[in-house]
């Protein structure tokens, strides 16, 4: 991870990269494998992108979906 994304929140990650609309493409179509992708861009590590995908997963409308 690179110190300029260090203690960013996920949006954060995810504006500062440019990936809001891949994202909320992955988390409409419940694809997780493309969620987990869209955060491994923002230079989250595996399993970060897995515990926050399924994360939302369990409860779409708590994040907006």
């Amino acid at each position: 991870m690179s110190d300029e994304v260090r203690g960013m929140t996920t949006n954060e990650r995810l504006g500062h990269f440019g990936l809001f609309a891949e994202w909320d493409a992955a988390v409409i179509a419940r694809d997780s494998e493309r969620m987990v992708s869209t955060l491994m861009k923002a230079q989250f590590t595996k399993d970060e992108a897995a515990w926050i995908s399924a994360t939302v997963l369990k409860s779409p409308s708590t994040y907006g979906f």
